[in-house]
């Protein structure tokens, strides 16, 4: 992960502890699920660009991404 050294601040290393965990939390977090029915608005700016879990995709596509005006699988067809 972050190389310190050992002779940096105790606050140094603290921080450093704080952003692994939360780099952690982040990669593990898993992505929200929703049905093709179910999709949450694509105009909604919280939606731009973040990845989504489609239970019930076509062609065995589950994941999906938001462009700010629609959801599309990451083949890049639209959901």
């Amino acid at each position: 992960m972050i190389n310190l050294d050992q002779t940096a601040p105790s606050w140094a290393h603290r921080f450093k502890q704080a952003i692994e965990i939360a780099l952690e939390q982040l990669w593990t977090r898993p992505l929200p699920v929703y049905t093709v029915a179910t999709l949450p608005t694509p105009t909604d700016k919280k939606w731009l660009w973040r990845q989504i879990a489609v239970s019930d995709g076509a062609g065995n596509k589950f994941v999906a991404v938001c462009n700010g005006t629609a959801w599309y699988y990451l083949q890049g067809t639209a959901v």
